[in-house]
């Protein structure tokens, strides 16, 4: 890691870190202490001037690409090196916690202050962004700017916010344009790297004392959208032999998919099979289920695991229907392999947590992040904070202040150590 002995002595201004993340939590604040800042809702477009706001104060260039990602740069002092991209996201899931994604861009913009304030020169342009729709969506998507930026943004266009606004509508409203997004995706402009700080949303760092840790990578999401065809009928009137109940089925396959994982536990512990989405039809108490659509998410960190994860899945929603006379329709939603993160910034990640006393084994992801898409741009690594409980999407989230603090400390020394190697001086092409 070349970092001076003086780069080695900066730290962030942890009061005013954790006074901005208190402000940001005023955006969508529920009475539960959390947030709700759905993509394109109110509180998320006004965040999203807010932090434009912080950034225009500190002279950074603030812009806007067609995907509503807000970007803001301070130039480097050699024009025709790659850009330096710290970030997160701003929005979060409906009743949410503060610091999911939020975390991320707060650390960033303290990055950004901090930098400004000691007049620090960097030879690469440094920019912060905050990433449009990183959760889940009612239309259909997520990680909705990152994807846009790796020309893997699904035609979503015209599918419908709660609002009734389409998404074309509602992302000019936020800045962005949907007939600009695949010009946007071919001239975006060189990455040296993409950085990302985020809660764990897990219980690792917190079970072995650490607050920290670096990211190896992301697991795989597989993802089926499974259909339970069945008979609507009179529940009175229509025997229990005579019945094609489409709930029943649904009912079966839910209880036999937490066991799957455990066909791949002894190659990864960590895998996971969920259902996390039910729809019952005509769902009246007094008609028998004709149909059911649910969704399987299943996660793994190795690609061969999590196919045989999806095929466990299939057989067993085939196995209901054929137990309840009912027909099923299994179809692939999304299959995203798991991702490994580029070595060379992994390195710095690494060596900058040692340094703070934070040194120790990576973790990896069983969440969806950013930087899944990122990486496919540009060398990627993440890092992770600890979080209690690992609460997250909860309004329960929590992040002690001293965390947050060593969070921005390190993601500030990992820019200065990538800005100062000539590894990172040509457009990254991601390694793993």
């Amino acid at each position: 890691m070349s970092l001076s002995r003086a780069d080695r002595g900066l730290r962030v201004d942890a009061a005013r870190l954790w006074r901005t993340l208190d402000e940001y939590a005023r955006y969508g604040a529920t009475a539960a202490g959390g947030v709700s800042r759905p993509v394109f809702s109110p509180p998320d477009l006004a965040i999203r001037r807010r932090f434009s706001d912080d950034c225009r104060a500190l002279g950074l260039d603030v812009s806007v690409d067609a995907a509503a990602n807000v970007f803001c740069a301070r130039p480097g002092s050699d024009r025709t090196l790659p850009r330096i991209l710290i970030g997160s996201h701003l929005d979060s899931v409906p009743d949410g916690g503060r610091y999911d994604g939020a975390l991320g861009v707060v650390c960033g913009l303290e990055v950004m202050r901090t930098l400004v304030e000691l007049d620090r020169a960097t030879r690469h342009t440094i920019d912060l962004v905050s990433l449009t729709g990183e959760e889940a969506t009612s239309f259909g998507t997520s990680t909705f700017g990152s994807r846009a930026l790796a020309g893997r943004l699904p035609d979503v266009s015209d599918n419908a916010l709660p609002d009734g606004w389409t998404v074309r509508q509602a992302l000019h409203d936020a800045g962005g344009e949907w007939d600009d997004l695949h010009a946007m995706s071919t001239a975006r402009e060189p990455l040296a790297c993409f950085l990302e700080a985020h809660i764990e949303q897990g219980t690792r760092l917190e079970a072995t004392g650490r607050a920290l840790a670096p990211v190896s990578g992301v697991c795989g999401i597989y993802r089926h959208r499974i259909v339970f065809h069945g008979t609507p009928g009179h529940i009175g009137t229509t025997s229990m032999s005579e019945r094609r109940d489409a709930l029943r089925a649904a009912a079966l396959f839910i209880l036999a998919v937490p066991a799957l994982p455990a066909a791949v536990a002894a190659a990864d512990p960590s895998a996971t099979a969920t259902v996390g989405y039910l729809n019952v039809t005509p769902n009246s108490p007094n008609v028998i289920p004709g149909r059911v659509t649910l969704v399987t998410d299943l996660r793994s960190a190795d690609a061969t695991l999590l196919a045989a994860l999806a095929e466990g899945a299939a057989a067993e929603a085939r196995r209901a229907a054929r137990d309840t006379g009912t027909e099923v329709e299994i179809t692939t939603m999304l299959d995203q392999g798991p991702v490994v993160f580029d070595a060379r910034v992994r390195i710095v990640m690494a060596a900058v947590l040692e340094d703070l006393g934070e040194g120790g084994t990576e973790l990896t992801s069983q969440a969806g992040h950013d930087a899944v898409h990122l990486g496919a741009l540009a060398p990627a690594a993440m890092l992770f904070v600890r979080c209690r409980g690992g609460v997250s999407h909860n309004p329960d989230e929590s992040v002690q202040p001293a965390d947050a603090a060593l969070a921005a400390d390190a993601l500030l020394r990992a820019v200065l150590a990538i800005d100062a190697s000539p590894d990172f001086d040509a457009p990254g092409v991601p390694l793993s």
